[in-house]
């Protein structure tokens, strides 16, 4: 996979992820207390129902991840390579994109869009 195509990807991945655990974070989760305070029969299956919506949600995050996992070890390989980190950033250039690419002291990548 070419390096542009390769971040982008590794880009549109994390940005998705980073969404899709905030929804469950914060969005189900209030719901989920919400839905744990009503007491009704009716209240206990939406609870249920909900629940399940949730593991739903998890193993989409999940499959996400997953995704980006050969893309991890690809981009690391490259910005190592570059000695690329926070003051010297791997300038990455789409179309209507340009994202600059860095390893933290912690062997993590960021990315920061320009």
């Amino acid at each position: 996979m070419e390096n542009t195509t390769l971040a982008l990807e590794y880009f549109k991945l994390k940005e998705k992820a980073l969404l899709q655990r905030e929804y469950i974070d914060y969005t189900m989760l209030e719901h989920e207390k919400q839905l744990k305070e009503e007491t009704t029969a009716e209240g206990k299956a939406q609870l249920e129902a909900y629940q399940k919506e949730k593991e739903l949600a998890e193993e989409q995050f999940n499959e996400t991840i997953s995704r980006m996992q050969p893309l991890v070890k690809d981009l690391y390989s490259i910005l190592d390579k570059v000695k690329a980190d926070r003051d010297n950033p791997f300038l990455f250039e789409g179309d209507q994109l340009q994202l600059e690419f860095y390893i933290d002291g912690h062997k993590n990548i960021h990315y920061r869009k320009r």
